[in-house]
């Protein structure tokens, strides 16, 4: 959060440590200048001093006390010889200020060795670093859910981002104890999946000469739930005071305890190259059998132990081979990526979209199956789509270049509209030979793929503005409808992932996804609007049940059930404090009541009030030990031994640990009473994940959840088993949802419908759940239209043109065979009608005839329609040369007055008039920008093609609008 500068006070002349803050935005700027100020009203000789807060220079700064000496971390990494006693004065040092810092209502959240100074000389313990303490009136300043601190230090609840209290600090406290006694840390190589699972190693077993019962000291510190900790520090310090108390050591070893300290750092060396060698094993095992993420886990730990080159260098080897993986998925996606998008551009018929996707895909991988197959078929789409309007034609622009490599010639050809240009001209030219191409310079085409290149990147929304401000033309529509359609397909298939995020009770995390996903598209919105209504609803339910537990005397489930609302609302925040002033009224009363109770002769119901009364208060656990007291340590600690079976015994077994953990002071029948029941509550955790398993195996999957979800008090096998089966049965309606998608994609199929078919299969996340099936369709895909194709040919060989020819439209979704055939089709129409004379062309020819201009007439009207949106008039007195320039003329004035023209609307409909002759008609309704002022919208427009056949093709002759 800053950078730290040793400087000097020239008014007192005194070293001071000024900290800058590192990240000045305005958040954190008030951040850091407001907590500054609540941590430097803190005045206690265990915590560093604040002198000054203020901004410099526009740089927002913290003078303070300066520290001669070294961090606990040194201490603790150089393996000093401390004795037991200093180690626990300098842990009660610890708990004193910050046993202060919790009264003033500050949690420091990042309690290690690190930020512990030890001084000089008289060896003080120093806290240092509140820069990232949670001042109670400071929560509107920090995000919910945010994790900050230290991951080895944190407690299970500040590393799973849930709200925090004083007990998160003390969880803190017992990782530096753990450390201080063995120099080992207690939660080596700790990662998010294991942080409510870790256990320590016992103290006991790495310092063996310590007392024992620093065993249970440590593990009640560490105790992953907040309420089986210790509540108060006091609480600590009285038990660390204890053990201060019966161990007769000196400040000063004698040479016997020094011979004994050494013998200890030899035997703890010792266990450390064991455990260092152990853990390096197991890194090494996990990285040869592939799974990286837990040998780096494993590696991670054996640096935890202690810094060894071998274990760097293990960890390096691991990091690259992420690094690589990483990088062959990132690879393996985009390919999928081109290859989706590819497919998806031919089925709209934006050929060169796909073609460009195709090379995208090889670029990564040339021999790439599927991205050859999705090249040829862009050539294949290529050549059909020019070759009925294409044979023999000419452009009258003075330049021919015959093509030789079609690869080369659909890589570099011109822009979509002057391909389709070329279509039209084919229906007019009079002129015999090859297959014309010209590759002129295209800007546009660069545009593209930057803004393809944001897309991919990830900002969508720049490469829409992108495209939207590059001059119009066929290449950037095609472009923008590219990543329009991406945008959309990414949009759903996050509406999906966010649908099964919510119906698993993650909800807040499905909304956030959502908010994430920019810019925002439709379906997008239409999710977030009913999260956000259900989210509501929700809100308002918690709270209505928070205050029905809460009036039942369950308190503690209605602060849980408040406190998990993430993120937090004002109502919620309302609630809370509704509640815990309630709370506090209550325990109060009840302190109060259980004296006079107590006064008047009736201890032992006193006690059984104070002790049922949850969750603890300070008010009653104080009156609570003054009335045990009375009765007793030896009588209460019976007592209290005696309900907590009995709670145990009727199933109330969070009761049974709560009065056990807050009895005070310690007593070896309560701590002997708690370790029994932690066994029986063991063997009970076990017993329910065996009858679970067995419902789940038989098929009760939600049961079995619902049987673990209310197991109470929570449990690590309870907890680890829970999660199994929730993400069972998250992977099985993931499988439900991807054989639903496979069964509609086969039926689908069935109706030749392969456009849909695809789509609902490449549209499935997550995709590996469907690839096989994919892969099935594709394999069907081919056979069926490799099927078809020859039966249009037998028809074909049989004579019936027209037949065949309908066979090959009816066939849905492009196929290179299909296209193919329709070529060769189209072909010997051309040829069989071209004989003399035509009156006595065969009914089928004829019949075949008109369907090859169903097939011409879009292509021709297509071309019109290019030159009209690109206000070409001269491009039209080129195309069509029965118009003169003063037939055109009008229009060309008209096309003066715009900058572009788009069709919004366009219905053709072929007439054959005779053998010879046809007309085409056509409705058009264009979308104009005006040289100045908004867009203008045009009704639709009838326009009149004449055409005649003429040396085997149709050519257009006239046209009238």
């Amino acid at each position: 959060m800053g950078v730290l500068y040793l400087a000097l006070d020239p008014v007192i002349d005194r070293l001071v440590a000024v900290k800058l803050l590192r990240v000045d935005t305005e958040e954190m700027r008030v951040r850091f200048l407001r907590e500054a100020r609540a941590c430097g009203g803190l005045q206690h000789k265990n915590i560093v001093t604040i002198y000054d807060v203020g901004v410099h220079d526009d740089q927002p700064f913290i003078a303070m006390e300066y520290i001669k000496g070294e961090t606990l971390a040194e201490v603790i990494g150089r393996n000093a010889t401390l004795t037991l006693d200093q180690k626990i004065k300098l842990v009660e040092e610890l708990c004193d200020g910050l046993s202060y810092a919790h009264d003033a209502g500050l949690i420091h959240r990042d309690i290690k060795p690190a930020n512990l100074m030890v001084t000089d000389g008289a060896g003080h313990l120093k806290i240092l670093d509140f820069g990232i303490a949670r001042a109670t009136d400071l929560e509107s300043f920090t995000k919910t859910g945010a994790i900050v601190g230290t991951l080895s230090y944190m407690s299970p609840e500040q590393a799973q981002g849930h709200s925090l209290d004083h007990r998160s600090d003390i969880f803190a406290v017992g990782t530096v104890l753990y450390e201080l006694l063995t120099y080992r840390r207690a939660f080596p190589g700790r990662d998010l999946r294991t942080v409510t699972q870790d256990k320590p190693i016992p103290v006991t077993e790495l310092a063996p000469s310590v007392d024992p019962i620093l065993d249970d000291i440590v593990a009640s510190a560490l105790a992953p739930h907040p309420d089986q900790r210790y509540q108060h520090l006091s609480e600590l310090v009285t038990r660390l005071g204890n053990v201060r108390t019966n161990t007769q050591e000196t400040a000063l070893l004698d040479p016997n305890d020094q011979q004994a300290g050494s013998t200890a750092s030899e035997l703890r060396t010792a266990a450390n190259a064991a455990q260092i060698k152990e853990y390096l094993a197991s890194a090494k095992e996990h990285f040869e059998q592939g799974h990286l993420e837990d040998a780096l886990t494993w590696a991670n730990r054996a640096l935890d132990v202690a810094h060894t080159e071998a274990g760097a260098q293990l960890r390096q080897r691991i990091l690259l081979a992420i690094e690589d993986l990483e990088k062959e998925h990132r690879r393996v996606n985009a390919i999928e990526r081109s290859l989706r998008t590819g497919w998806k551009s031919l089925d709209q018929g934006a050929v060169e979209a796909g073609l460009r996707a195709a090379n995208e895909a090889l670029a990564y991988d040339p021999a790439h199956p599927e991205a050859r197959k999705l090249k040829e078929r862009a050539v294949a789409a290529g050549a059909n789509t020019g070759a009925r309007p294409l044979q023999h034609t000419v452009l009258f622009t003075g330049q021919a270049t015959e093509t030789d490599d079609q690869d080369s010639a659909l890589s570099d050809r011109s822009p979509a509209r002057w391909r389709v240009l070329s279509a039209a001209v084919c229906l007019i030219a009079l002129s015999a030979g090859a297959l014309i191409w010209y590759f002129l310079p295209n800007p546009a085409q660069r545009v593209v793929a930057e803004a393809e290149a944001l897309f991919d990147a990830g900002q969508r929304t720049a490469a829409f503005a992108q495209l939207e401000a590059a001059p119009s033309g066929a290449v950037v529509t095609d472009g923008l409808a590219a990543l329009r359609t991406r945008w959309a397909d990414e949009a759903e298939s996050l509406v999906t992932a966010a649908g099964t995020r919510a119906e698993n009770g993650d909800v807040d995390s499905a909304i956030a996804m959502l908010r994430d996903f920019q810019p925002a598209h439709p379906v997008v919105s239409a999710m977030l609007e009913q999260l956000d209504a259900s989210g509501q609803e929700d809100v308002e339910s918690v709270m209505l049940r928070a205050r029905t537990l809460f009036e039942n005397r369950d308190r503690q489930q209605a602060f849980d059930l408040l406190r998990a609302v993430s993120p937090t609302t004002l109502d919620i925040q309302e609630t809370l404090n509704t509640l815990t002033a309630s709370w506090q009224e209550q325990a109060a009363a009840l302190a109060l009541s259980a004296r006079t109770r107590a006064a008047n002769g009736d201890l032992d119901g006193a006690i059984t009030t104070l002790e049922d009364f949850a969750p603890a208060h300070e008010a009653v656990t104080a009156a609570l030990g003054e009335l045990r007291g009375r009765l007793g340590n030896l009588a209460a600690a019976r007592r209290t031994v005696e309900r907590a079976a009995q709670f145990f015994e009727n199933g109330d077994r969070a009761d049974a640990f709560r009065i056990l953990d807050t009895f005070a002071p310690p007593h070896e029948l309560v701590d002997r009473e708690t370790r029994r029941l932690r066994q029986e509550l063991d063997r009970v955790a076990r017993a329910e994940v065996t009858v679970a398993r067995q419902l789940a195996t038989d098929r009760r999957l939600d049961e079995a959840i619902q049987r673990l979800e209310a197991f109470n008090p929570p449990h690590d096998t309870i907890t680890t088993t829970l999660n199994e089966l929730r993400n069972t049965l998250s992977d099985l309606n993931a499988e439900n949802a991807a054989q639903t998608a496979i069964e509609e994609a086969q039926q689908l199929a069935v109706s030749d419908d392969w456009s849909r078919a695809f789509a609902r299969l490449e549209t499935f996340a997550p995709p590996r759940l469907v690839a096989d099936a994919l892969q099935r369709l594709r394999d069907n895909w081919n056979l069926r239209a490799q099927a078809v194709a020859r039966q249009a040919q037998d028809k074909a060989a049989q004579g019936d043109l027209v037949g065949a020819l309908r066979d090959l439209a009816q066939f849905q979704g492009d196929h290179p065979a299909i296209a193919e055939a329709e070529t060769q089709l189209t072909a010997l129409v051309n040829r069989a009608s071209s004989r003399e004379p035509v009156a006595a062309d065969p009914p089928g020819n004829v019949e075949a005839r008109l369907v090859a201009l169903s097939n011409q007439a879009e292509d021709i009207v297509a071309g019109f329609v290019e030159l009209y949106e690109a206000l070409d008039a001269d491009g039209m007195t080129r195309i069509w040369p029965t118009a003169s320039r003063e037939d055109l003329a009008p229009l060309a004035e008209t096309f003066k007055n715009f900058r572009s023209a788009e069709v919004e609307h366009q219905d053709c409909d072929p007439e054959l008039r005779n053998e010879n002759r046809a007309v085409v008609y056509c409705s058009v309704a264009i979308e104009y920008q005006p040289v100045a002022g908004a867009r203008l919208q045009v009704p639709a427009v009838g326009w009149q093609f004449e055409l005649e056949w003429v040396d085997e093709q149709w050519q257009l002759m006239n046209w009238s609008r």
